[in-house]
């Protein structure tokens, strides 16, 4: 049997991001499956994608999700470190 060490963990965050905060902060929304990291100040580690679940019909809106990994034992202590 596998101990949690060998496990990755995850967040997910599913979001509409106004267009204006996209530009001002320099957000890249990567494809599904290939996000791309949040810039600083956002919080380090995240990346942002597009995703098809997530609908607008008001044009102003990035649809994405932020996604987060922490591995191993220390997993919940790493994920509430990081305010996630």
């Amino acid at each position: 049997m596998r101990g949690c060490e060998t496990y990755t963990w995850g967040a997910e965050v599913k979001c509409f991001l106004p267009q204006s905060k996209v530009q001002e902060l320099g957000i890249s929304v990567g494809s599904y499956y290939h996000g791309h990291p949040l810039p600083y100040p956002l919080p380090q580690g995240w990346t942002a994608e597009r995703d098809g679940s997530l609908r607008s019909s008001r044009r102003r809106y990035e649809a994405g999700t932020c996604l987060r990994e922490w591995t191993g034992a220390d997993a919940a202590g790493q994920a509430l470190a990081s305010g996630a």
